[in-house]
């Protein structure tokens, strides 16, 4: 069975879909800035819009004419009118949000193009024909799928327009069309995919009058159109006022903050300390061809001598014209073209200036913002740091040379005594054998003189490696030693002379540690030490070797009961030729202070670190040695020559 359309119906049916689009474009566009309010909004636009779409379906229901009486169902229809408002509300929730994504646009299309085909096919439903309606499913696939793009084009559409502040009438006009035409074809298109059978019936034909029954929805629908018409366009016009009213209060702020902010700048610049100005570019076309003062505070008139009166619109190269030829107003005309600030320390010379200036720029709007400062007596005082860093350098480089200088002639002098001392103590050696009986008095004399010699020839010894430590000839053959055992053997034979001091030296604790170091070298350091604390020991005292094994490191203890260290003495005790100026030490029991010396100094050529600790006068003192430990990885044999010096 085919049927025929009411050409007048179905463009009332097309009027009716894009006039209440129109008006819901004008709705969407009148949106309230309150939440509560808007949300309001947001349904009586989705009641103006599905109210819309139902009443263009309804129409071209009725614009469709069979051959056999046809009626509908009033409950399906209303059904059908509530679904198509219910669809509208929920797509328009998706997109009524301030800045809503591209995927809650697509959601809302769906859900909405979905249920405006469940509004047409409910709505034919509602004609209850018998035998059923039969659809064509590639033609009710595409009436769905022209569905979803209309649905997605009109919230596109509404996203657009929220987001816009003013729209105009024509562009909501041709939105509307869009909509109406989108609206209506998905309707035209279903209809092409009904099939009626031959002899099929309406149950629901009644006897109302069909042509009355649409003057009386075309009524409503006017009603509802100029409803919701006169509503959107006061609430356009109280939107409007509130909008104007807000940026009136924005422009009142920001007008009050800019006072406010003008006249806090003011004061600070009234009290600044340093000369500040503002200049304006004045221009020859494009190009800045001077500047003129704009503003100038107190610090700069007085730095220019001048009054405001005298300064406030004048030429800066009028006032200023050197700063053609140094450059100065080259930088001013950069930073003002091409916005980089700039620091610079310049000398002055001319108009009426002579002096160093830090000057600052930086870019305003039509000109530059200008600090400066007096640096004179700054860059005069740097310029004579300059000269005495120089002269300090001078001085440091000769008391180098006169050092170098004073080893050189040490060790000179070293190896010339080395060889005197050496034939002095042979002949001793030869006297006492060949003098076995002679007298006591001849014996002791000997022996005097052996010890005598002995100690020049210690002392050769200890210049000789000063002498070598401070030249840089000192060589480390590094190996894995136990401290243990070194310490002992060292303490051993201290202990031997120490016995005709009538000092005791003796080996406390010995853990057993590995060090790598120079064992040689290892042995001269602590005997320095053993020898230190006997010399500085009266007879009865006791002087105590240990060796203590730590986490990382292994340790050495030299302590002794003696005469101990002043404590104003204990900070130099490393130092070269440092005695301790008492009838107790030094001048008494001998020594020029090198043994401690270069003790430090093979020590932290090791890798270590040597210290001394003492409570003063008569309370002994304590050396400790500490040395890195070596590792499990590191055997015995592994031998290796460093130069640390």
């Amino acid at each position: 069975m085919s049927g025929s359309y009411s050409l007048p119906l179905v463009g009332l049916s097309v009027f009716l879909a894009t006039a209440l689009s129109f008006i819901a474009l004008l709705m969407v566009g009148a949106r309230s800035q309150n939440r509560g309010a808007n949300a309001v909004w947001a349904a009586a636009t989705a009641l103006v819009l599905g109210t819309g779409i139902w009443s263009m379906h309804f129409v071209g229901m009725l614009a469709f004419r069979l051959p056999v009486a046809v009626g509908f169902d009033f409950t399906t229809t209303l059904a059908s009118w509530a679904a198509a408002v219910l669809v509208c509300w929920l797509g328009l929730t998706f997109v009524m949000t301030p800045e809503p994504a591209q995927s809650s646009v697509l959601l809302g299309a769906l859900v909405m193009g979905a249920g405006i085909a469940v509004m047409h096919y409910s709505g034919m439903s509602a004609m209850q024909m018998t035998p059923s309606i039969r659809y064509i499913s590639t033609r009710a696939a595409l009436s769905v799928l022209v569905g979803m793009g209309a649905s997605y084009a009109a919230l596109r559409m509404v996203t657009q327009l929220r987001s816009e502040e003013k729209v105009s009438i024509g562009k909501q006009a041709c939105a509307a069309c869009l909509m109406g035409i989108a609206v209506s074809g998905l309707h035209y298109i279903a209809m092409t995919a009904a099939v009626f059978p031959p002899d099929c019936v309406s149950r629901a034909v009644s006897d109302f009058d069909q042509r009355g029954f649409v003057l009386d929805i075309f009524v409503a629908i006017l009603a509802v159109l100029g409803i919701a018409l006169a509503t959107a366009l006061l609430q356009t016009r109280k939107e409007a006022r509130l909008r104007e009213a807000e940026q009136s209060r924005k422009l009142s702020t920001t007008a009050s903050e800019l006072l406010a902010s003008e006249q806090r700048f003011k004061a600070a610049q009234e009290v600044a300390v340093d000369p500040f100005i503002i200049l304006k570019a004045q221009r020859n076309e494009a190009t800045i061809t001077d500047f003129s003062f704009e503003y100038a505070n107190p610090a700069a008139l007085g730095f220019f001598g001048a009054t405001e009166q005298d300064v406030i619109g004048q030429r800066f190269l009028s006032r200023f014209p050197s700063a053609s030829t140094n450059g100065l107003f080259a930088v001013h005309v950069r930073v003002a073209t091409d916005g980089t600030s700039a620091t610079l320390e310049q000398e002055y010379v001319g108009d009426g200036i002579s002096g160093w200036l830090r000057i600052n720029v930086v870019k305003l709007f039509d000109g530059v913002a200008i600090t400066f400062a007096d640096i004179t007596e700054r860059k005069a005082l740097e310029q004579l740091a300059e000269v005495m860093l120089e002269d300090q350098s001078k001085a440091l480089e000769l008391a180098e040379k006169k050092n170098v200088m004073k080893d050189s002639f040490i060790a000179a002098v070293s190896h010339e005594l080395r060889n005197p001392v050496n034939a002095v103590l042979s002949w001793i050696e030869v006297l006492k054998r060949t003098s076995a009986t002679a007298s006591s008095t001849t014996g002791n004399v000997l022996r005097r003189i052996e010890d005598s010699a002995k100690a020049q020839a210690r002392l050769v010894n200890d210049l000789l490696d000063a002498s070598a430590v401070a030249g840089g000839k000192v060589r480390l053959v590094m190996q894995s030693v136990k401290l243990a055992e070194v310490v002992a053997s060292t303490v051993s034979d201290a202990a031997i002379v120490a016995s005709k001091s009538g000092v005791e030296v003796r080996l406390g604790v010995a853990e057993d540690c590995a060090v790598i170091a120079d064992e040689h070298r290892l042995r001269q350091v602590l005997a320095n030490l053993l020898q230190n604390a006997v010399k500085f020991s009266n007879p009865g005292d006791t002087v105590t070797a240990n060796v203590r094994c730590r986490v990382d490191s292994a340790v050495i203890e030299v302590q002794d009961t003696g005469i101990g260290i002043d404590p104003a003495m204990l900070p130099h005790v490393f130092e070269r030729f440092a005695q301790e100026e008492t009838a107790d030490r030094s001048r008494v029991r001998g020594g020029v202070g090198l043994g401690l010396a270069i003790s430090k100094q093979l020590v932290e050529a090791h890798g270590g670190k040597i210290e001394a600790f003492s409570n003063g006068p008569g309370t002994g003192t304590k050396f400790t040695i500490s040395l890195p430990a070596s590792s499990p990885s590191q055997a015995p044999q592994d031998v290796r020559s460093t130069d640390y010096f």
